[in-house]
């Protein structure tokens, strides 16, 4: 997926049709790229299609990679790391990678509204501060 920072065992590892539950990484909860993107109301229910297969964080990414995102369910049904939604520095700048589909097919509106939101704050930080 992304030499030394993501694996993958590919598509022997692929995983059924699933919705899961977004939330918050324990020690990203303030993280600036969350800011908005989980709503206090509602559950955030994310969809990931049938040939989403999970990654594990490769031999660079220990120490620089930063989970926001987790679905403690797919811990629970899958045996597999829980990250959805993470974020390294690669060049100049960082790299955002998130797991599940973004748009509505399966999940809630809070969960695509939740996808959507993290990408947009990712965008907005690599503007100038006069922009």
């Amino acid at each position: 997926v992304a030499p030394n920072y993501l694996t993958t065992r590919g598509p022997e590892a692929k995983t059924e049709e699933a919705v899961f539950e977004a939330v918050a990484h324990r020690a990203s909860a303030d993280h600036p790229l969350l800011r908005g993107v989980l709503r206090a109301d509602v559950k955030t229910k994310v969809w990931f299609e049938r040939a989403w297969f999970p990654a594990s964080r490769g031999s660079s990414a220990r120490k620089s990679m930063k989970t926001l995102l987790v679905a403690p369910q797919i811990r629970e049904v899958f045996q597999k790391d829980p990250m959805i939604a993470f974020t390294w520095p690669m060049g100049k700048g960082h790299v955002l990678h998130v797991v599940p589909m973004a748009y509505q097919q399966n999940g809630n509106l809070a969960g695509v509204m939740a996808m959507q939101r993290l990408l947009l704050n990712f965008l907005c930080q690599a503007l100038p501060d006069d922009e």
